[in-house]
């Protein structure tokens, strides 16, 4: 009882209880998707999270081994939807092999 009441005031992370994997993490309730035309909101999905992940994808011409790893990163993107943490995880990844997308020959 202490450790999970320091948790929630220290922010620190803990391995989710058995029964809550597939539940969406509690911070995603904090986001929203705005209707631009309508001023109309609703809290996002699972589905707007795979479309966001289906929808950032790398030119042809980027190696092999650079998209499996940005796979990774998509992936990590969309099971942030249950553990908050991963979207940070995930933007890490992709920063970090962004200069390997890049091609070689415009320096």
């Amino acid at each position: 009882m202490i450790r999970t009441l320091a948790a929630k005031i220290l922010g620190m992370e803990e391995l989710k209880k058995f029964e809550e994997i597939l539940l969406p993490d509690e911070r995603q309730k904090c986001f929203l998707s705005i209707n631009s035309e309508t001023g109309d909101y609703r809290q996002l999905t699972l589905k707007d999270f795979h479309l966001t992940a289906k929808s950032i994808e790398l030119k042809e011409e980027v190696p092999d081994k650079v998209r499996s790893h940005f796979s990774t990163a998509r992936n990590l993107l969309l099971y942030s939807w249950f553990y908050y943490p991963f979207n940070v995880t995930a933007q890490f990844l992709a920063l970090f092999l962004f200069p390997m997308a890049l091609p070689w020959d415009i320096l």
